[in-house]
């Protein structure tokens, strides 16, 4: 079956109604109907007064199921019958159409046309009447937080400038807003103003771990150690400070070693005292406790050393699980103060920084024991033997270190060192005998609780 197009316009419609709907519907606004009363204006004539509809045609604008009063448009019926008699209008049926012949169309389009009033906002009631009694008690809640508010902002604001104004001078580095708090002095010598600080005990990761690639075979195995209690100094022995215990300077760069040019016109007594052997260093600890009075350490005979008692309460050399943990001062990390080597500087003076020289004692950031110069600036010698297998064997509680081996261990590495010597876990071997300007040490004293 041949699709016929659909007849939108039918021939019945005069060409003046299909003018008006062709404005109606123009694409420009300045041509077309603007409102619903303009549309119902220019379709008047075309309506009788009655209910013939449309000039020519018979008019059904009625739709299934509403009444005339809901009617919008007019729709076009099929033509009028010409001669033909007025029919009588059917009764009205269920789901009939409904016809709109009872009052004129064009009286409806104008009607609904009108605009129609717009309903009045909605505001929600509002009931502002309260008990007069209640305002002073809301006045007298509003400014009791009010006050609240004001004495926290200026506590937080007193604390944190008294925060502000404890911190150092420039940024502090990461490291160094974890650093347990320096402890205070706990000891001082009387002949050479010597200072200590008491490190408290406790129980540390001594080594390196097995993931730890820059680190050497004899760190390892890491293992499990308890420190009592001891005093340990605060610096490395200075030349004034050798000088005034055994009447000498041995040390490479003062203004008679062999390094004076380096040091010219530089005051060494606060430098390291260095080209100190271990031999040396225990000789110094038994003469500084005969003059503050305290029984002597060690047993020197020639070069056999021996301790007689451990409890004596002279001056004596580090273990060296106690030069560690000192080190570490509580960092689990290559470093004390973190991992970053590029934070060294600000601790140590080594091979990047020390112009090729040792430096005045104390200068460098402390760790959190408040100890200087645990890193760098002079290799300290440590009491323990060598043994590179050592720590396999090694006891839990204060190990003394090896005891049948003649090297003996130094720490911290010194002034012409990388990075990976100053590491708190970097261990080597030195002759007792050997003098170093690389070589110097520092004292303890008293490990109490054994």
């Amino acid at each position: 079956m041949e699709a016929r197009p659909l007849n939108l316009v039918r021939p019945e419609v005069p060409w003046e109604l299909a003018a008006v709907v062709g404005k109606m519907m123009a694409k420009d606004p300045a041509r077309r109907y603007q409102t619903s009363i303009e549309v119902a204006q220019a379709l008047k004539p075309f309506f009788k007064p009655a209910d013939a509809g449309p000039v020519g045609s018979k008019a059904e604008v009625s739709q299934i199921g509403q009444s005339p009063a809901v009617q919008r448009v007019p729709h076009p019926g099929p033509p009028a019958a010409t001669n033909a008699a007025p029919a009588e209008p059917a009764p009205r049926a269920k789901n009939a159409l409904q016809s709109t012949q009872a009052e004129p169309i064009w009286q409806n389009l104008i009607q609904i046309a009108e605009p129609e009033p717009m309903p009045a906002p909605f505001e929600p009631a509002r009931d502002w009447a309260r008990p007069p009694r209640l305002w002073p008690v809301i006045g007298a809640g509003a400014l009791l937080r009010a006050l609240s508010i004001a004495w926290a902002v200026r506590v937080l604001t007193t604390q944190t400038k008294e925060t502000v104004e404890k911190l150092p001078h420039g940024p502090p580095s990461p490291a160094a807003a974890v650093r347990a708090p320096q402890p205070s002095t706990a000891w001082t010598s009387p002949s050479t103003k010597m200072a200590f600080v008491r490190i408290e005990g406790g129980e540390f990761r001594m080594g390196s771990p097995d993931h730890d690639l820059a680190a050497e075979d004899d760190e390892k195995p890491q293992h499990r150690v308890r420190i009592s209690p001891f005093l340990l100094g605060v610096t490395e022995v200075t030349q004034a400070q050798y000088v005034a215990v055994m009447g000498t300077n041995p040390s490479h760069f003062c203004k008679d070693g062999g390094g004076k040019d380096r040091v010219a016109g530089q005051a060494t007594d606060r430098f390291p005292a260095e080209q100190v052997s271990w031999l040396d260093a225990v000789a110094f600890c038994n003469a500084l406790s005969k003059r503050d009075g305290l029984k002597a350490y060690y047993d020197i005979a020639g070069d056999n050393v021996r301790v007689p008692s451990a409890k004596a309460p002279g001056y004596r050399l580090p273990t060296e699980a106690e030069w560690e943990y000192a080190c570490r001062a509580g960092a689990t990390t290559e470093f004390s103060f973190g991992d970053d080597p590029r934070e060294l500087k600000q601790y140590a003076w080594y091979g990047p920084n020390s112009s090729g020289t040792t430096h005045v004692v104390g200068q460098k950031a402390p760790n959190g024991f408040g100890l200087y110069d645990m890193h760098g600036n002079v290799w300290e010698w440590c009491w323990d033997g060598y043994d590179g297998a050592y720590y396999k064997r090694s006891p839990v509680d204060n190990p003394p270190g090896a005891s049948g081996p003649a090297d003996r261990v130094i720490r911290g590495a010194g002034w012409d060192r990388d990075p990976r010597f100053c590491r708190s876990a970097g261990r080597v071997r030195f002759s007792p005998v050997i003098r170093s300007i690389h070589l110097g040490f520092r004292v303890a004293r008293v490990q109490s609780g054994r």
